[in-house]
């Protein structure tokens, strides 16, 4: 989410900077709803549900790419962007860390959890 606004701009957008504001506004909406999802659809579910609607939206990604960069594509970046938004804060944001405690070994809870902090701050 740091860099949208320049993805926005290069990809043709006109106000880059308001894209990256309505990205915001649905990954904090994607976020409530799956805070109060996960107890009706379970965590396997809602994993299985956001990482297909996430590769769809790659896969649109790359249809788009074969577009000559204008407002066209940048609007189509942005609706696409959205939807991956969504599906992404609606399932993977918030269920990754507890289904990270579920999955790893009792034994190495702590450091699988640990690793997986270090290196997702050396990732973003």
């Amino acid at each position: 989410m740091i860099l949208c606004s320049f993805f926005f701009s290069l990809s043709g957008l006109g106000d880059a900077f308001l894209g990256s504001l309505i990205l915001n506004l649905i990954l904090l909406f994607g976020i409530t709803i799956s805070i109060f999802s996960v107890d009706y659809l379970g965590r396997r579910t809602l994993v299985l549900i956001g990482c297909a609607g996430c590769a769809l939206c790659d896969i649109a990604f790359g249809g788009i790419g074969q577009m000559p960069i204008g407002p066209t594509a940048g609007n189509a970046v942005l609706a696409v962007a959205s939807v991956w938004v969504l599906f992404y804060a609606g399932s993977l944001a918030t269920v990754g860390w507890g289904y990270l405690g579920e999955v790893s070994s009792l034994s190495l809870r702590s450091k699988t959890i640990a690793l997986a902090t270090v290196q997702q701050s050396l990732i973003s």
